[in-house]
Parts: structure tokens; sequence; C-alpha cells
């Protein structure tokens, strides 16, 4: 296992930071990503996607809908699962079946659904520091 830390001092960053940490990855690659609200998951989103070939205007977060599909350079994923009750709804949601797609996967609120979640997932970690400075650390 390799942790890498970085710190980001405005949502600019962590988009930026989303960009580059996305380039180093094929399709089919999960990320889990963990933090509190306003944490700066969405925003590290939208720079994976736009790296994908996305507007990242288009990203929003998708705790209504659940799951997101963008098609760029590369099928993108973006799951909240922040009000999932149970793995059961996750796979009703079709959350699942989005494993099994050639796709970038970027799951919010993992550990709601973390018996579904591939062993080989990056693990994302974000912490706010600040009005607008964030610690982001991915363990692979």
């Amino acid at each position: 296992m390799s942790k890498k830390s970085f710190t980001t001092q405005s949502v600019q960053d962590t988009i930026e930071l989303g960009k580059r940490v996305i380039s180093e990855y094929d399709s089919s690659t999960v990320f889990c990503l963990y933090g509190d609200l306003g944490s700066g998951k969405t925003h590290f989103v939208k720079g994976a996607a736009a790296e994908c070939g996305v507007d990242e205007n288009e990203v929003h977060s998708p705790t209504f809908g659940i799951i997101h599909e963008y098609e760029g350079q590369k099928l993108v994923f973006h799951i909240d699962a922040y009000r999932i009750k149970s793995e059961r709804e996750a796979v009703e949601a079709g959350i699942e079946a989005c494993f099994a797609e050639d796709a970038i996967i970027l799951i919010e609120w993992p550990e709601k659904i973390a018996g579904l979640i591939p062993g080989d997932a990056v693990k994302i970690h974000f912490e706010k520091t600040g009005p607008e400075t964030r610690n982001i650390t991915i363990i692979i």
C-alpha cells in the first residue's frame, strides 16, 4: 500500500488535482472519496471528469439522482451513496452494474456500500483544514 498526500489552497487547486490524479489511471478504475460535506469531493470529481473529456460545468453532486453518467473520451460514473440505506438498495439503483463497465468510477460516501466496492479501489480521503484549504490523501 502506498500513500500520497496533497494540500490544495483553493477550489481550482482541488479541480486540478482531480485532473492530475485521473490522468495516471486507465478506465475501469474505482475511486472511493471519503470526507465530510464540503471537503472537496465534488470539485475533485469535476477535475477528474474534465480529464476524461467531460465539461466540468456539467458535473454536479448526484445526491438526488445517486448516479450520474458522463460521456467523454472515457466513460465516467459519479456515484453519491449518501442517501443509500443498504447494499441491496445500491444494487437496485444500478451501482453494482457500473463496476462491470469500462469506466472511471468515482464514489462519494463509499462507506455506505463498502461490501460492493472492489478490493483494488483507490481510496482518497478529503479533510477540510480551512475555508478553502484541503488535505487530500490517496491510498493505493
